[in-house]
Formats: structure tokens, sequence, C-alpha cells
């Protein structure tokens, strides 16, 4: 025991060559061999902790992974996951599937040319005289009308849609899936909006235009001619009091008053009107009389010969937006449309993109290798810097303190 307290005692790490025998030198050896060990320690246990403790920034490559990896990814990775896309230009009809149902009267009996061809009065009847106001006159210009909007707004989406699914959906990057998503629904709103819009302003212009030129209707709806002498000349009609060269949107309530068929009553019908242009009075309709057998009976009465024509009426629970109360108007407003079914295509837009390598980083502390192979890294180097330092510093601090009290001993003291 008394050996072992000796060897740590005269322990030296910095013994002299050739070896010395002078205490001081010896001394110095020692002292240096301690504060050597002391430091060495302190300084692996200051790396070891910090090494231990510290966090580091990971960096993951996957090459082509699969569209469920990524999402696997995402979920843990959102933050800093970064796929390239392989194609940053892709077209929306690749991605995208968008679906319409128009207002069931677009796909009703009443606009097929058998039931308009049904109400050619004229035809089936000869040349017997009706009044224009007469319901006999107007229901094919009626049914005419709504076939001619549903047929050119069907042509107008599909081409509208044919022109927005040839557009490009730009992305460097593949994109996260909400956020495709969102970038997806807010294209189509802006595509429906503006396709309403322009349809609209379309409409709009056709009817001003003809409204600004005054322009006679071969229907003679805004004018009657008369005759007087061999002349001819247009009379302004009147609705209610409403004249058409005043204000255009004049509408009246047409009944059935050819008595021909022994019926002298007028009939109307709820929501259905005539105005100064066929238009006006198309449009401030309504189908509310499409809905009810009694109503679709009663034409069916005022066109005897129609009865071999098969109709069902419209139903009420199928809409999903309009009423029966709706009018022609407000369905024109919205191009129609009943219902839009849009259907994205992630895993489409996925394997377009086709991100062959994604790169992924997370925060995480070293492992036991590392921080085994980083401290024995650095083992070197502290004890190459420890043995240059430690000496020196001794052997200037010793003698510095041993000059001073060597000073301080020769000092004379005075005494009283």
């Amino acid at each position: 025991m008394e050996k072992l307290k000796q060897y740590i005692l005269n322990f030296n790490l910095f013994p002299s060559i050739p070896p010395s025998t002078d205490p001081y030198q010896l001394k110095n050896e020692t002292i240096s061999t301690k504060i050597f060990i002391i430091l060495f320690i302190l300084i692996m246990t200051i790396l070891l902790l910090y090494t231990s403790l510290a966090t580091i920034t990971k960096t993951v490559n996957v090459q082509s992974p699969t569209i469920e990896k990524y999402f696997e990814l995402y979920s843990k990775y959102s933050q800093t996951l970064s796929c390239p896309c392989t194609k940053i230009s892709i077209d929306y009809g690749n991605i995208l599937d968008i679906e319409y149902s128009l207002h069931q009267i677009c796909q009703s009996d009443f606009i097929s040319g058998e039931w308009i061809y049904s109400l050619d009065y004229v035809h089936f009847q000869g040349n017997s005289l009706i009044w224009y106001r007469d319901l006999l006159s107007i229901f094919p210009l009626f049914f005419q009308g709504l076939q001619l909007f549903c047929t050119t707004i069907e042509v107008i989406i599909h081409d509208s849609l044919k022109k927005f699914n040839s557009n490009q959906y730009v992305s460097t990057f593949l994109t996260p899936s909400e956020f495709f998503e969102s970038q997806i629904l807010l294209s189509i709103n802006q595509f429906q909006t503006s396709l309403i819009n322009d349809y609209a302003l379309s409409l709009s212009m056709v009817q001003e235009m003809m409204e600004s030129n005054s322009l006679y209707v071969t229907s003679e709806f805004n004018y009657e001619l008369y005759k007087s002498n061999k002349t001819f000349y247009a009379v302004t009609s009147l609705y209610n009091n409403c004249t058409c060269d005043l204000v255009s949107s004049c509408i009246y309530t047409p009944t059935y008053n050819n008595t021909e068929f022994n019926i002298t009553e007028a009939d109307k019908l709820p929501g259905f009107y005539i105005g100064c242009y066929s238009s006006k009075g198309l449009l401030s309709s309504n189908l509310q009389f499409l809905y009810y057998k009694s109503y679709i009976e009663r034409i069916r009465s005022i066109y005897r010969w129609v009865e071999e024509v098969e109709v069902s009426r419209l139903e009420k629970s199928i809409s999903n937006i309009y009423s029966e109360n709706s009018s022609v108007q407000e369905l024109i407003n919205k191009i129609m449309i009943d219902q839009w079914n849009s259907l994205i295509m992630y895993e489409k837009y996925y394997n377009e993109c086709y991100p062959k390598l994604c790169t992924y980083s997370y925060q995480t502390r070293n492992d036991f290798i590392y921080i085994i192979t980083t401290l024995v890294g650095l083992i070197g180097g502290v004890i190459t810097t420890l043995k240059f330092i430690v000496p020196r510093i001794v052997k200037l601090f010793r003698r510095y303190v041993l000059k001073h009290t060597k000073i301080h001993s020769q000092t004379p003291t005075i005494q009283n």
C-alpha cells in the first residue's frame, strides 16, 4: 500500500532526458503531471458532455419513394421534406376530373324535339288564326327557348372545360396533398365564377343590343301590326299599362282564349309570362307549372293532339340549389348548373411529378459510436496541447513564486 502511495506521488509524465536528480526539477515534473491529469480529465468530461447533449441536423436522401412512403415521410418531417419534380408542368386534365349536372329541365321531355314539334299549332290545325298572345302560339317559343339555353350552355361548358383542362399546373417541388387540393379548388372556383360571369355578360350584351336598336321581333311581342287602307302600321304593345317603347321589361301572363275548341274561359299557368321580347318573358318565367301533373294535363287539354307524346313532370326533390319557383333568369345566372362534382387525383399528380429523390432533415443527438470516435479523435490533440503548455506554465509559476518568496525573506524587519 505504501508502495502504491509512493508510486502515485512520484508518478511522472514529464521526465527529463537524461533523468534529473534535482529536487526542484523533479517537483516541477510531478506537479505538471498532476495538473495534466486533472486538466485532461476535466477537458474530456466537458467534451463528452458537449458531444452527448448537443443537437445536430441530419440530412437523409430517399431514392424514388412511392406515394405511400412519401406520405409516411411527410407525416414525420413535413417541415423539411423536399421532393423536386422531374416534370414541372402538368395538364389539369391529367390530375383533375370535373363533372356537372344541369337543371333537370335540360334532361326532361319538355325540350325534346318531339314535344316541341307537337306544340306546332299551325302544323296540326292548318291555318286557323290564333292571337299572338295566346298560349297556342307562345308555348312552342317558350320550350324552344329552354332548349336553346340548354344546348348552348352545354356546348359552352364543354368547350370551357376543355380549355381549362389544357391549362398547366406548375410546381418545381412536389406539393403536399392538402396544399395541392386547396390550390386546385381555388382554380376550380375561379373557373366556375369566370364561366358564369362571362356567359351572363354575353347574354346581357345581346339583350341590350336588341333593346337599344328597338328592333321589331317576328313574334310581334313588342308591337302590334294593323292594316288601314292597304297600309300596314305598327303600334307598340301594351302589357298591363306598360308600353314596350318606354319599358322593355314589360311582362304579361298569357291565357288560352281560342274559341275554336269550345273553351272560352281564360286558363293561366302560374309563373308563366311573355314580354316585349320572347327572351324577357322566358327569363321572367319559372317552371312551376311543369312540377305538377294538373298543369301538364291542362296543357294537354289545350293541345289535345299531343296526348300520344309522353312527358314526365319535373321532380321537386332532384335539384340541390333550385326550387320550383326559381325563375329561368335565376337558372341562367348559374348557367343552369345544378351540381359540380370535382375529383382531385393526387396520386396521378404524384406520378406525373415523379420525384426521383426526396430529402429531409431532422434534429437529433450524437449516437454512442459518434461520441466515442469524436473523443478518440480529440485525445491526441488534447494530450499534445497539454504536454506543451502545462510544464511551461508550472515552471514559470514556480519560478515566480520562488523569486517573490526569497525577496520577502530577505527584507529587514524594522524594530521600534
